[in-house]
């Protein structure tokens, strides 16, 4: 009987800089739409949807929304988002589906080496990888097999 090496997932400081282009639905014909991340500024943002034209600018401070299966400037829902169970799968992009495949999919889970103190805020939370503020369900492996599904399923909208 041959051994199989397990699936490996290594965090390697992965966090959450590359939320600059999220698929959402558009407000207005509730097709796939892109909210792009726009100039330097931290709250500058740019809807753009290909089937109905639609363009809306956001140029002004305004709440930044983590966390849930919305964009992070507007507030729209996401593209990218499935029930499980009693929670919502959700990605920002094809980006992030894949990378939640990657960790969802590996049954040898490696952390990112821990930060020297001082380098960074004492504050961990801050400097938390995307991976390493999952919630438990996602982690779990009793659910592996049913999330890997509907992560494959998640990549194949973004297309």
């Amino acid at each position: 009987m041959a051994m199989h090496e397990p699936l490996r997932f290594k965090d390697g400081d992965r966090t959450w800089s590359w939320y600059s282009d999220v698929l959402v639905f558009c407000p207005r014909c509730n097709e796939r739409a892109l909210v792009h991340r726009a100039g330097d500024a931290a709250y500058s943002a740019r809807l753009v949807c290909d089937s109905c034209s639609l363009v809306e600018q956001r140029n002004e401070r305004f709440p930044i929304y983590y966390g849930r299966p919305v964009d992070p400037f507007f507030g729209f829902p996401l593209w990218l988002q499935a029930q499980f169970r009693n929670h919502v799968l959700w990605a920002y992009n094809r980006e992030h589906a894949e990378l939640l495949l990657e960790f969802v999919a590996a049954n040898l889970r490696e952390r990112a080496p821990d930060v020297p103190p001082g380098s960074r805020s004492d504050d961990r939370s801050e400097t938390m990888t995307m991976i390493e503020t999952q919630p438990k369900w996602i982690k779990a492996a009793k659910n592996r097999e049913s999330l890997v599904a509907l992560l494959y399923e998640l990549l194949a909208k973004a297309e």
